[in-house]
């Protein structure tokens, strides 16, 4: 029985060795089989989406930033002293020319209005006195009574009245002109754009009440740096646009170009009047001025999308027939998305865009769809 059992174990041995033995010679062998079945079934199409070879005529510019400044501002200021008692218009009410703005107390210049003409009656009735007594002199020299002295004399008083009147005219108009200057009025048509003081503050002449600025036309002011200075010629249009209104673009003039360059940063002040005729863009808006210096037609633009770089080259794919095919391209200036382009492209080729990064001459693509570009 003992004897038996070990006989049993053996055949088990064996048994367990030849299989293994038969694994290992059938198992390379599938794997074998199964490397050819992958290799002769290849690598999936590679997903990629295509675009468009385009024309369009482009411009090289020079783009400088900016700021809008109104091209009339002002600073009233009062022309007499007194108290501001009113104010007609707050900040960022339109203001018509010589319409009143702020008012002064003109109590006392009544006053002193009322004693100017009283003074210039006084001096009127003066002259009148005067003028009788050298009538009086006169017949009295030519019967021979006064002396030619006195009537001399009365002569020179009338021409003291006389005088007299003058000085008290003057008296009178600056009176008149003083009241009149306690209405403080727009010098322009334009816009209030601050106060510099407040109803019942004491103001001298010469004080600041009000900041006027008109808008209708406007500059936009640039520091262009001196290699660019050639291409700011007066008149030249520019064409500007502004934060505030994303999208649209405003016409100008060269108007105004700096003799003189700022000693620290070599730049000459370039100022571009445009017309603002509903007074929409506002004194000291950010603006960006662009200058075109040339242009080209009809020039060769593809995706930025298109390339990709290989040995330090441009490269770009087609398709043809299932299958990536390639072209070598040099690259221009950049256009939005698009770059310029020339070698072995058209108008009208459909490049791939996507997908792209990993594709050889020859690798099967799957084309899923097209995408567009602005």
């Amino acid at each position: 029985m003992i004897k038996y059992t070990a006989m049993q174990n053996k055949f088990s041995a064996v048994s367990l060795c030849a299989l293994l033995a038969i694994m290992l010679i059938v198992a390379p062998q599938q794997g074998l089989a199964q490397k050819k079945k992958d290799k002769k079934k290849g690598r999936p199409p590679a997903v990629v989406e295509l675009a468009t070879v385009i024309e369009r005529n482009i411009s090289a510019s020079i783009n400088l930033t900016g700021a809008v400044q109104a091209l009339t501002e002002s600073v009233v200021a009062a022309e007499v002293n007194g108290r501001v008692i009113k104010f007609s218009k707050k900040e960022g009410d339109e203001v018509k020319r010589n319409e009143t703005v702020a008012l002064l107390d003109r109590t006392s210049y009544r006053i002193i209005l009322r004693g100017a003409k009283g003074q210039l009656v006084k001096a009127e009735i003066a002259l009148e006195r005067a003028r009788l007594a050298a009538k009086r002199a006169k017949e009295l020299f030519e019967q021979k009574i006064a002396s030619e002295e006195v009537e001399q004399n009365a002569e020179l008083d009338v021409k003291m009245a006389e005088a007299e009147i003058m000085l008290r005219k003057a008296d009178l108009e600056q009176a008149e002109y003083n009241l009149a200057r306690c209405e403080v009025r727009a010098p322009y048509n334009g816009f209030v754009a601050r106060k510099l003081t407040d109803v019942g503050n004491w103001v001298n002449d010469g004080d600041g009440l009000f900041e006027i600025i008109d808008i209708h036309r406007i500059e936009v002011v640039v520091e262009a740096p001196e290699r660019y200075l050639r291409e700011f010629s007066m008149g030249r249009e520019a064409q500007v646009t502004l934060d505030a209104y994303p999208g649209k673009t405003f016409k100008g003039k060269i108007a105004a170009v700096s003799p003189k360059a700022d000693l620290k940063s070599r730049t000459f002040r370039v100022k571009v009047g445009m017309d603002n005729p509903n007074s929409a863009i506002k004194a000291g808006m950010l603006a960006r001025v662009t200058v075109t210096t040339s242009e080209q037609k009809d020039v060769v633009l593809i995706p930025r999308d298109a390339i990709v770089w290989r040995a330090r080259r441009a490269m770009v794919f087609t398709v043809n027939e299932g299958k990536a095919k390639s072209a070598i391209v040099t690259i221009g200036r950049q256009q939005g998305a698009f770059v310029e382009a020339s070698g072995a492209i058209k108008r009208g080729m459909k490049l791939i865009v996507t997908g792209n990064e990993i594709l050889r001459d020859g690798s099967p693509v799957n084309v899923v769809g097209e995408k567009s570009y602005k």
